[in-house]
């Protein structure tokens, strides 16, 4: 096991910067996972720490070394692809075996740890059977055994999960956090699934155009987003972003947004009043939105007269999309809230999950 360390590493494409001053330190035995849209950087940051991308400026090392330099069979890592990669004239016992073979370690250490790999993945009622003969479920935990067997440094999983179907990737999901607890291998998994990279990640590093965003554990990120970006790339549905003015009269702090205005109860009246700004954009989490049962005045601290649009039924839950003057919402509420389309409910600020941002920066606002 080792620790893995990045010091001011960028990458190039020609001109094009890929990866923009990415440093960060990988604790030994973490599960780090980086996260963010599509051409982000982060499949190039993992392939930079494998060695199948130079580093174009700055510093890699695994554990002590300095891996610049280092091809990618000296950096003792394993990694795991989208794409499964399995040799497919191979039984599923020769494909977990080839990489121990390659290091010509002995055949019964080679028996050894393929039977063991295939316990832990449940694979062994399969290691007579080629790859054609196995589900897209099977032959990822193949793909993952075969990287088991070598007991590296380091994995290295660039997006494993998403060949799978939805329920299959749940369940592959709760096995890979089970065999880090069993294995505690530093382990750096990139996906642009936020759902996966917050249950699963001990810490989540989010990029957004080769710049890190917010570095910190799964529930600081959510509950104290850094920007804009964050706070709606993290959460589903995304965090409701509405632009306005805060307007400050008698000792109360309103929000007036497009059509609409909203008393502020505190602690958020203190908190955006000490800002100091005029114009602002508010985040407020879905499920920071509740209908009031109750039934208070529209002009009550923390309540929210809105229309609806049409109700998504979930089961345990339901989403509101809402009509506030000219803007939407979104609104995550109890199974038991009923509402139809075009109906008008008022919504209470629940206690957290509400936000302010800089107009200017989209930096969040403390």
């Amino acid at each position: 096991m080792a620790s893995v360390a990045a010091e001011h590493v960028y990458k190039n494409f020609g001109k094009q910067e890929i990866v923009k001053d990415f440093t960060l330190r990988i604790e030994d035995h973490e599960f780090l996972v980086l996260v963010g849209p599509s051409g982000c950087g982060k499949s190039t940051t993992l392939r930079m720490v494998a060695g199948l991308e130079e580093v174009t400026s700055g510093d890699l090392f695994i554990g002590d070394r300095r891996v610049n330099d280092l091809p990618p069979q000296d950096r003792d890592v394993a990694m795991v692809f989208q794409n499964y990669a399995l040799y497919p004239h191979m039984r599923v016992y020769d494909n977990l075996a080839f990489p121990l073979r390659m290091h010509r370690k002995p055949r019964a250490e080679v028996d050894r740890r393929v039977r063991e790999a295939a316990r832990m993945l449940g694979l062994e009622e399969l290691l007579h059977r080629y790859p054609r003969e196995l589900s897209g479920g099977q032959r990822q935990r193949v793909a993952l055994g075969r990287a088991i067997v070598r007991d590296p440094l380091v994995y290295l999983m660039d997006e494993p999960l998403s060949n799978l179907d939805a329920k299959l990737r749940v369940q592959t999901r709760a096995e890979l956090k089970r065999l880090h607890a069993a294995l505690r291998t530093t382990t750096i998994y990139v996906t642009h699934d936020q759902v996966e990279a917050m249950t699963m990640g001990d810490r989540l590093v989010v990029m957004n155009q080769g710049v890190v965003q917010q570095v910190g554990a799964p529930h600081d990120i959510y509950r104290q987003p850094a920007n804009v970006f964050v706070a709606t790339f993290i959460g589903s549905p995304a965090m409701n972003i509405v632009r306005g003015r805060l307007v400050r009269e008698g000792g109360e702090v309103r929000f007036a947004g497009d059509g609409w205005q909203l008393r502020l109860p505190e602690p958020y009246a203190s908190a955006f009043s000490a800002s100091g700004l005029e114009e602002a954009l508010m985040g407020i989490r879905p499920e920071s939105l509740v209908v009031d049962a109750e039934g208070a005045e529209a002009q009550t601290p923390g309540v929210l007269e809105a229309g609806v649009d049409l109700t998504e039924p979930l089961g345990a839950e339901t989403l509101l999309h809402l009509r506030v003057g000219d803007d939407r919402l979104v609104a995550r509420v109890g199974a038991a809230a009923t509402a139809a389309a075009g109906e008008r409910v008022r919504l209470r600020l629940a206690p957290a999950g509400v936000h302010l941002f800089d107009t200017a920066t989209e930096r969040a606002v403390a």
